[in-house]
């Protein structure tokens, strides 16, 4: 039961910053250009932060999934 708890919560979290923010640069179909070093350090913190969301989403549900294979009976 613990599984599942911890996935929804991975899964709501990772929700949330997928829903704030930006698709990632390396799943948009954009070409880079040259910007100014505040923008592209900018850039570059939003991509991570879109990377976090995703990965927390994944994890999430692969808790969910892990603790409904493990849990005997809900």
């Amino acid at each position: 039961m613990e599984w599942l708890a911890l996935g929804l919560g991975c899964l709501w979290h990772g929700g949330q910053i997928v829903w704030a923010a930006p698709v990632p640069a390396q799943l948009r179909n954009t070409q880079t250009r040259s910007q100014s070093a505040e923008r592209t350090f900018i850039y570059f913190w939003l991509d991570q932060y879109a990377w976090i969301g995703i990965l927390l989403s994944f994890i999430g549900l692969g808790f969910i999934a892990y603790g409904f294979m493990t849990t005997d009976s809900l």
